[in-house]
This record gives structure tokens, sequence and C-alpha cells, in this order.
């Protein structure tokens, strides 16, 4: 869940294969690779969360805009959790971009894969939303684990937009990680 916000990219070289699983990054006219692209922070409004969402949920990498990266998310069917079977035509989720990330991107091989959450977490996120009501925001940080992007879950009470931020507000209560990833599908542990 990611937003590539660099007005001198180009995806005119980028690999697309409904049997491809990795996108390689092309080289520059140099030969070089492309330096490393810095991912956004995502979100969406703890809302999102609340019941009667009840089942887990898949997410595929969307492109709505030239230069924005995202993750646009279905609700698992069925009874057992499982994210298998068919899925509506339009995402119930769309996550939104925020403030870049610091320290997760991408460069010249990166699998774009789609990201799961299972329902035991979506339950897990639930009890932390309701234990912090005061963190209206749901952020999907990114990391590169090894060419596969995860993003760690946390709960804010900062405008993930990054527009509030003046002294005439009360202070923030910090934010609070959930312990939870939403995982590359398929899933990898800790040693992929």
């Amino acid at each position: 869940m990611a937003s590539c916000k660099d007005d001198n990219k180009t995806l005119e070289n980028t690999t697309h294969s409904a049997a491809s699983t990795a996108t390689p990054v092309s080289t520059n006219a140099s030969g070089a690779a492309p330096a490393l692209q810095l991912l956004d922070t995502l979100w969406v409004d703890a809302a999102a969360f609340r019941p009667p969402l009840n089942a887990g949920l898949v997410f595929s990498f969307a492109i709505p805009h030239p230069d924005t990266l995202t993750l646009y998310g279905w609700i698992c069917k069925g009874n057992s959790g499982k994210c298998t079977g068919e899925f509506d035509t339009h995402p119930d989720l769309k996550l939104t971009e925020g403030r870049r990330s610091l320290y997760a991107g991408y460069g010249p091989v990166v699998f774009w894969e789609n990201v799961i959450l299972n329902k035991s977490d979506v339950s897990a996120i639930q009890a932390k939303i309701v234990a912090h009501p005061n963190h209206p925001y749901v952020l999907f940080a990114p990391e590169n684990k090894n060419g596969h992007i995860k993003y760690n879950i946390i709960l804010s009470a900062t405008d993930p937009t990054g527009v509030r931020g003046t002294s005439t507000l009360p202070p923030l209560p910090p934010d609070q990680d959930t312990q939870i990833d939403a995982n590359p599908s398929p899933p990898k542990n800790t040693s992929n």
C-alpha cells in the first residue's frame, strides 16, 4: 500500500504479464540501475475496519494516477476466512497515499505481489481500534523485505497527509504499532 511521486520516473520498460510475479525496474540509458524509489505510507480511516467487516482482506497494487502507487482491498468471501474464490469487481477499500516513507523503497528487482490480512489480523486490528479510540487512522507503513513489499499496520492520531501539525493543537498520543503485518502473498517468513 504506496505512492511514487517522482516526476522523472517512467514505466515504459516495465514487464506486464499475467504470468509474471516480478516486475523488474529497467536500467537507465547508461546501463546503471536506477536510484531507490521511496514508497509512501498508505492509510485509511479506522472506520473502514469496524464491523460488519468480519473477514480477511486481500490487497492488490493499483496505479490510479501516473504518479500514484497504492493498494486496493477486497473482502475475502466464504466462511473459512481464506482469501480464495471470487471477488467483487470493485474494491471494498482504497488506501490513500500519505507521507513518504524515509526507509522503504524499491529498486531494480521487487516482487509486486498481493498483500493479505487474514481474518484473525483484521479482528486484532479491530480490537486495537476499540482500545485506542483517539487514533482515527490505520496506517500501512511499507517495508521492503528482501525484495518483497509488506506493510506494518499502525494506528495513528496524526493526520497521515501531514496537514495537521500546528502548535495550537493539543499534543497527540503516540502511534500504536499493532505488531501486525500485511504480508505478501504467497506469505513470506522471516527467512525469505
